[in-house]
C-alpha cells in the first residue's frame, strides 16, 4: 500500500525546527533572523505545492530521517 503524505505534516516540520532552535538557544533566532524568514518561505512553498510534489518531498524527508535515525 502506497503511503500518502499531507501538507500539514510538512508544515509542522518548519515549526518543529523553530522549536528546536528556540529551546537550544533563543539567541540563535535573535542573531539569525533569516532563519525565521527561511522557515516562512518553506511553509509558503509547501502550501502551494501540488499533492504529487508534497508526496515526493515528504518521502525524501522521511527517507533522510529514517537513514539518520536508523529506524
Amino acid at each position: 500500500m502506497k503511503k500518502t503524505f499531507t501538507k500539514s505534516g510538512l508544515l509542522i516540520l518548519g515549526g518543529f525546527i523553530l522549536g528546536l532552535l528556540a529551546t537550544e538557544d533563543f539567541l540563535i533566532l535573535e542573531k539569525e533572523p533569516a532563519i525565521l524568514e527561511y522557515v516562512q518561505l518553506y511553509q509558503s512553498l509547501v502550501s502551494e505545492m501540488e499533492p504529487q510534489v508534497v508526496n515526493r518531498l515528504a518521502k525524501s524527508i522521511n527517507d533522510i530521517f529514517s537513514t539518520v535515525l536508523k529506524i
